[in-house]
């Protein structure tokens, strides 16, 4: 350790203990009054007395010095004594805690003038006792033995203490430690103390601020009407920012629409008032399942559990498990309950991670009102049903906003309309149910559009009326194509050949004209193919007999004419029913073919130009419930094989075949008309046994008399 003496008190210590070490001592006197016939001339110490110092440039410090600097400015000359202490150059060892200019500066006003004058020398002072209150031994460092420089030390003066650097670092170090723990606890209790204030002062605040924010939200009313004010407060204005303009103009100027008491029903909840876990987004969904609430009379809907309840999350709201749309039209269309909306383990959820809706299903539900445009706000939506329920008006424009839509269904049941053309923006769609809405007008043909389509029904629309155009090939993912009960023209294109997915094709029941396009026989996938009831003519296709997939075959009520395809006789999966009365023109021999046909389960031949025999292969038959070949040409005996088709022929028409004779089988007597339908064969009478008997018939047996 260095010590620097910078003032006139350090100096006048320095002094005095410079001139009892000229010998190499640093013994101070301990009385310098002890004698006045001292030979050394005033010196007030023993031995020989300081040599007069030569000058010497000033030192530079080094390790172990005690630099002395004089400040004093009195004399101007420079202390040989300090001189002679610099060339010395000892180094003092101090206490770790001793602070050395204080404690000199301490001692230094206690030592007289003339003590501190070196310069006469001339002993003047001699008689004046030394104070060495508050002063400290320092010993001068040697490297060897201390007891060498502890000899002349005074011992009834304290002792400096060696200096541990190691134990100067470790204290410092502990009292840094302590300062960090003790700033650390102060932080941890200044965090709580804030926890506390804010758990008692939060509570009030929010209280507070839900009551301001509830009446500023509050539209103002006009006395009478009950309107809102047309100048909404900060907070309505943030809200209504996020609908339609026509909304706002609802929600502002018809207090009684469903979108003005959706918006009253949104600002009353307390939560959205105070801003807790609402985004934008949430706010539109919920304020646009309000509407739809409002819009179709939803306190009488069959199920309405949680709609509108604010403390509950909107995604826990009544929607179905299941559409009911599959429960009806699987009765008609077998399939459609896997097909239309694939089933998936586990169903669907009714909202994503987010809290967004993405599947509403309301079928069955008594919906009665009409669809609001504020439904079409639920963009996230990726399935629509809200079918089987008593809506009406037309379907918004807005439908095309919902652009992740992967399926919907609708029906109207009054005031449909015309079927907007902004569905064809909805490229996403899988499936698409417009059946039974009464449309109007002209098919858009921005649906054909649609190539993601599996599913698509348009049937039960008696005014709507199009064509299906040649673009129907691109729509290569099609499955299910139903256009039944429409008013749809022209020719069946030949481009329908290249839906190879096509597994079900009903077209009955439209103004389709043309033959029947041979293309057809590709259709290796088709399960169901239907085009009664339109004014189909020319010869039927032989290539239809290569749709071995086909469960049921209706070609009924058309003008085809020509016979029958014996290749029909290859479809041996036709499990539902083959029907072919009623086009007038066909003719020729019924294929014997037909009775490999062992599933079928109904076959109609009635009303046409078919003459020969009944085939006896008919009795391999064993599923058929229903034959029917009354009104044609037949002739011949009624063969007996007949007889196998019991127990389950319910229903035996041969009637208005009068070149029939003959007696028939006794176990056609018993054909008891008790029919039993399936979803492939639905029961339709009359039922029984019938032919002709007496007149010109010459029939007998089952009753009737055979006597001529």
């Amino acid at each position: 350790m260095k010590a620097t003496c910078r003032n006139e008190d350090d100096f006048d210590l320095m002094d005095i203990v410079t001139r009892r070490s000229c010998r190499g001592t640093t013994e101070l006197a301990s009385d310098t009054h002890a004698s006045s016939s001292s030979t050394s001339t005033g010196s007030g110490f023993s031995g020989e007395p300081c040599p007069e110092p030569s000058p010497e440039p000033e030192p530079n410090p080094s390790a172990g010095d005690i630099l002395v600097e004089d400040t004093s400015t009195s004399t101007g000359t420079e202390d040989p004594v300090l001189a002679k202490l610099s060339r010395a150059s000892p180094e003092l060892e101090l206490e770790d805690d001793t602070d050395v200019p204080g404690a000199f500066a301490e001692a230094g006003p206690n030592l007289s003038t003339e003590e501190q004058d070196d310069n006469t020398n001339t002993g003047a002072n001699s008689d004046r006792p030394l104070d060495y209150t508050g002063l400290a031994v320092a010993n001068l460092v040697h490297d060897q033995d201390d007891d060498i420089s502890n000899s002349h030390a005074r011992p009834d003066l304290p002792r400096a203490q060696n200096f541990d650097a190691r134990e100067h670092q470790r204290r410092k170090q502990q009292r840094a430690k302590q300062v960090k723990t003790a700033i650390l606890i102060g932080i941890v209790l200044f965090i709580a103390l804030i926890m506390i204030f804010l758990a008692f002062t939060v509570p009030s605040i929010k209280k507070d601020n839900s009551e301001s924010r509830t009446t500023q939200s509050m539209p103002t009313t006009n006395n009478d009407n009950n309107l809102p004010s047309s100048a909404p407060t900060t907070l309505e204005a943030s809200i209504l920012s996020l609908f339609p303009d026509a909304t706002i103009d609802a929600i502002m100027e018809e207090p009684e629409s469903p979108p003005s008491k959706a918006y009253q029903w949104l600002i009353d909840d307390l939560d959205l008032l105070l801003s807790v876990e609402y985004t934008d987004r949430r706010i539109v969904q919920r304020f646009a399942l309000a509407t739809l609430y409002f819009a179709t009379n939803g306190e009488n809907w069959n199920t309405n559990t949680h709609w509108l309840n604010h403390t509950v999350h909107e995604c826990d709201w009544y929607t179905m498990s299941s559409f009911a749309m599959k429960q009806k039209l699987a009765k008609h269309y077998p399939g459609y309950l896997s097909e239309f909306f694939p089933p998936t383990e586990p169903p669907p959820t009714v909202c994503n991670k987010e809290g967004l809706y993405q599947n509403l299903w309301l079928d069955q539900n008594n919906l009665v009102g009409f669809q609001p445009d504020e439904l079409y706000l639920l963009t996230t939506l990726k399935t629509l049903s809200i079918g089987v329920n008593r809506l009406e008006g037309t379907i918004p424009q807005q439908v095309g906003q919902l652009t992740e839509l992967e399926g919907l269904v609708i029906n109207v049941q009054k005031n449909a309309g015309s079927i907007p053309t902004e569905i064809g923006l909805l490229t996403n769609l899988r499936g698409l149910g417009l059946s039974d809405n009464n449309h109007q007008g002209v098919f858009p043909t921005e649906l054909w559009q649609l190539t993601n389509l599996e599913t698509f029904f348009t049937s039960g629309n008696p005014n709507l009326h199009g064509f299906i155009p040649t673009t129907i090939a691109a729509m290569s993912k099609l499955k299910w194509l139903i256009m039944d009960g429409c008013q749809h023209t022209g020719t069946i294109p030949t481009e329908i050949g290249q839906l190879r997915q096509l597994s079900w094709l009903t077209l009955m029941g439209n103004q389709f004209s043309g033959s029947l396009p041979t293309e057809l026989g590709r259709l290796t996938s088709l399960g169901m193919f239907s085009v009664s009831q339109n004014i189909h003519s020319g010869a039927l296709p032989s290539e239809v007999g290569l749709l071995t997939s086909l469960t049921i075959l209706s070609l009924r009520e058309n003008q085809f004419s020509g016979q029958i395809p014996s290749e029909f006789g290859q479809l041996t999966t036709l499990a539902g029913f083959l029907t072919l009365q009623n086009n007038q023109f066909l003719s020729g021999a019924i294929p014997t073919q037909l009775g490999l046909l062992t599933l079928l389960q109904k076959l109609e031949l009635q009303n046409n130009m078919l003459s020969g025999q009944i085939p006896r292969e008919f009795g391999q038959l064993t599923s058929m419930g229903r034959l029917n070949v009354a009104n044609n040409s037949l002739t011949g005996a009624i063969p007996w094989e007949l007889s196998g088709l019991q127990p389950f022929l319910h229903t035996l028409k041969l009637e208005g075949n009068p070149g029939l004779f003959g007696t028939v089988p006794d176990a056609l007597c018993n054909v008891n008309g008790t029919c039993i339908g399936t979803s492939l064969s639905p029961c339709e009478g009359p039922y029984g046994f019938s032919f002709d008997c007496g007149g010109s018939s010459m029939l007998c047996g089952c009753g009737c008399s055979c006597d001529l």
